[in-house]
């Protein structure tokens, strides 16, 4: 991975250019569609190099905008584009493509959010979205919530460690596989605790509906006696 690191350093020596704000926006519009380096790293790199909270948030905030606009190109490319070719490239294995399409309209926002906020690719994501006809809306607003939720607390991580004078402590553990284990043990609490509240929703509807049927037949069994004991 000698040539990831590289590409990490080479992005991240942006950092001091006049432009780097424009290099930021940039390059977070290209990683959510078509690139593998996060722009996390530059915005890191930025972050040491600012002074106060407004400008940490304030680059979380540009992230969060090329983002959202990179995501909706891969988005709408995979619509445009990505269908005929998956066909085409996986034409023998057309029962798996159909599997994948039917998990995928089953749990796409769950898919869509956890690569958002976890290490896994999120252009993979924001591509297949498109490939598989996710409602744009539902995408986008997924989108916003989980890279949102993503670059606002590396935000607020570094503003924390500035304000603490541990900056290159931040640094260090964001870039290490800690605040990947961080990220995934999040979106996994978060993936449990929806799957309790369905549960316990749909336990709670069927009991609602089993008392009003049972109110019901209640009602329409004492209709009838009153009508026998009527003269």
């Amino acid at each position: 991975m000698e040539w990831m690191h590289r590409l990490i350093e080479w992005v991240e020596a942006f950092a001091a250019s006049p432009y780097a704000l424009y290099i930021l926006f940039a390059l977070a519009v290209a990683e959510a569609c078509c690139f593998w380096v996060p722009p996390d790293f530059l915005m890191i790199a930025m972050c040491a190099l600012g002074d106060g909270w407004k400008q940490s948030f304030l680059l979380a905030a540009i992230m969060l905008a090329g983002t959202c606009i990179g995501g909706s190109i891969g988005h709408g490319l995979g619509r445009r584009f990505g269908r005929p070719i998956l066909d085409r490239m996986f034409r023998r294995w057309r029962d798996k493509v159909d599997r994948a399409e039917a998990l995928f309209s089953k749990y796409d926002v769950w898919a869509v959010g956890i690569a958002g906020f976890t290490p896994i690719p999120y252009q993979v994501f924001a591509i297949s979205s498109g490939v598989f006809k996710m409602n744009f809306v539902k995408f986008f607003l997924t989108t916003v919530a989980s890279r949102g939720a993503r670059f606002f607390l590396v935000a607020t991580v570094m503003f924390a460690a500035g304000y603490h004078g541990v900056t290159a402590k931040a640094i260090e553990f964001i870039k290490s596989s800690r605040f990947a284990a961080v990220t995934l043990a999040v979106a996994l609490v978060a993936v449990v605790g929806a799957l309790v509240w369905r549960h316990l929703h749909k336990r709670r509807r069927s009991a609602d509906a089993a008392g009003a049927g049972e109110a019901g037949k209640n009602a329409a069994e004492s209709g009838v006696d009153n009508q026998s004991a009527a003269p």
